[in-house]
C-alpha cells in the first residue's frame, strides 16, 4: 500500500513538473549557476555533471515556460541537453554527437 502511494506521488510530481509552466528569470551565465536557478525557480532538485557544464555559457531564459521548454532555450547552441526524469529531478548531460562514418 505504501509503495503504491509513493508511486502515485512520483507520477503526480512528474506530471506537475513537466506539464505546468513556471515563471523563469535566468540571465545568461555559466551553466552550473543557470541550472541551479532554473531548478530553484521550478521547485525541483538537479543532477549535474559539474565538470562538463562549468565552462558552458547558457542563454537567458525570461518568461513563462514548461521546464523542458526553458531547457531548450537555455541550451540553444550549446552542447548540453536536459530533461526532467521520472523522479522529478532535473538532469543534464552532454549532447551526443555522432561520429563521422568511415567507409
Amino acid at each position: 500500500m505504501l509503495s503504491a502511494f509513493f508511486a502515485l506521488m512520483s507520477t503526480s510530481l512528474f506530471a506537475q513538473s513537466t506539464g505546468f509552466t513556471h515563471q523563469f528569470d535566468i540571465p545568461a551565465q555559466v551553466a552550473d549557476r543557470a541550472l541551479t536557478k532554473l531548478a530553484q525557480q521550478a521547485g525541483m532538485p538537479e543532477l549535474l555533471p559539474f565538470n562538463e557544464v562549468r565552462d558552458v555559457i547558457t542563454n537567458e531564459v525570461v518568461g513563462v515556460y514548461q521546464v523542458e521548454e526553458a531547457l531548450e532555450l537555455m541550451f540553444a547552441g550549446a552542447d548540453l541537453t536536459g530533461e526532467v526524469n521520472e523522479q522529478c529531478v532535473l538532469t543534464v548531460q552532454l549532447r551526443q554527437t555522432r561520429e563521422p562514418e568511415v567507409e
